[in-house]
């Protein structure tokens, strides 16, 4: 039996908006972020999804302590491509 209309692709920056709260990041954050590395803190805790400045999920963030500073670190990084 097939479908009477096939399922539309959501975006997953349109997923992603309704799970966290979501912080915007510079194109060098984008690029930090995409090889793992940590960047400024979030402004509040909790997980936060990372979108690029043109709208797309780079990653989930979250808040921890590196040595004496807390930092936001990716927890899970969209792959290239």
């Amino acid at each position: 039996m097939q479908a009477d209309k096939d399922a539309d692709l959501i975006p997953i920056s349109g997923v992603v908006e309704k799970l966290f709260p979501i912080r915007k990041l510079e194109l060098a954050q984008s690029k930090e972020i995409s090889f793992g590395r940590v960047i400024e803190q979030n402004l509040s805790e909790g997980v936060f999804a990372a979108l690029d400045n043109q709208g797309n999920f780079v990653a989930l963030l979250e808040n921890k302590l590196q040595g004496s500073q807390i930092v936001a670190a990716p927890i899970l990084v969209k792959g290239s491509g």
